[in-house]
């Protein structure tokens, strides 16, 4: 069986053997209490006012890095990126401009030489075709060439009213160019129409109802209709009896007018008006004699389309 030895019998050989020993263990001991007692006793205030210096100091360069940095790096990216973006676009017009000039141009240019060679060629050949008729040939096309610009000068003069008459109201609408003293209206209160200071009888015709598609508007459905009844004002016994002769053509002439409103025009009391206007200068411009005074509206059913 194996020897065992306890603790005290340990320290007892210790002794016994170096007793030196154990006045070194002591005086370690003696260390390790003195060394915790300093580290026990030492103050912080020191550390903690060097903590809360380099708190301050961060705080402070968090403001500047906020309030002037970041601002100034932004400012610096937006600039660049413009100045790349001027710089790319630039660029890429520079190298379309050397495109066009060195690779299209000159084809544009050989194509258009080439179109107007063969263009010489026609004419050098059709001259050549014009040149072997004989002189009777040469005078008729010639002829016919004096011919149709002779068809087109009386086509523009006809149309732009130079020589045929354009109908023309002979009743006075202003004064002003043979009064010897001329002023201003102050208000439309002031004045009075012309046709109303010496009323005139008038001669009311009714017109067959009319039924059109109108134009469509913002508040109206993709197929706006209307019906209109109208009453003309006639200046004469001849001049109604004329509109009633020709209701029908008078009929069609309102009809096409009224097409070419809007349905918010029709539902409006300016609208209206030019209605009266417009179908009113129309039947004078076809009658052969007399004068609409007024167009008056017998009934009105519009249609919004929605």
């Amino acid at each position: 069986m194996a020897e065992t030895f306890s603790l005290d019998d340990i320290d007892k050989i210790i002794e016994t053997e170096d007793p030196s020993f154990k006045n070194e263990l002591a005086d370690i001991k003696k260390q390790q209490v003195v060394g915790t007692d300093s580290i026990e006793n030492l103050k912080l205030e020191p550390e903690d006012e060097i903590v809360k210096d380099d708190d301050e100091q961060l705080t402070a360069r968090k403001k500047i890095v906020h309030f002037v940095l970041l601002p100034w790096l932004s400012v610096r990216t937006f600039v660049r990126l413009r100045w790349i973006r001027v710089k790319n676009n630039s660029r890429m017009l520079f190298d379309a401009s050397v495109r066009f000039f060195r690779h299209e141009l000159p084809e544009r240019i050989k194509y258009t030489w080439a179109r107007l060679k063969i263009l010489k060629a026609w004419l050098v050949s059709e001259w050549r075709k014009f040149r072997a008729l004989n002189r009777t040939q040469k005078l008729a096309i010639a002829f016919m060439v004096l011919a149709s610009f002779a068809a087109l000068f009386f086509i523009d003069k006809t149309f732009t009213g130079h020589w045929l008459p354009r109908y023309q109201i002979n009743l006075p609408h202003t004064l002003a160019d043979g009064g010897s003293i001329m002023g201003e209206v102050k208000s439309k209160a002031d004045v009075q129409d012309l046709f109303q200071a010496f009323p005139e009888v008038e001669y009311y015709v009714l017109l067959p109802k009319v039924i059109v598609n109108l134009q469509p508007s913002e508040t109206s459905g993709e197929n706006p209709m209307g019906a209109f009844e109208v009453f003309v004002g006639a200046d004469s016994q001849d001049t109604a009896v004329e509109v009633k002769d020709r209701e029908q053509e008078i009929r069609d002439l309102v009809q096409r007018a009224l097409e070419s409103f809007t349905y918010d025009e029709a539902n409006s009391l300016v609208g209206k008006e030019r209605i009266k206007e417009v179908l009113r200068d129309r039947i004078n411009a076809i009658l052969n004699q007399g004068f609409i005074y007024n167009i008056y509206f017998n009934n009105i059913i519009l249609y919004s389309g929605n």
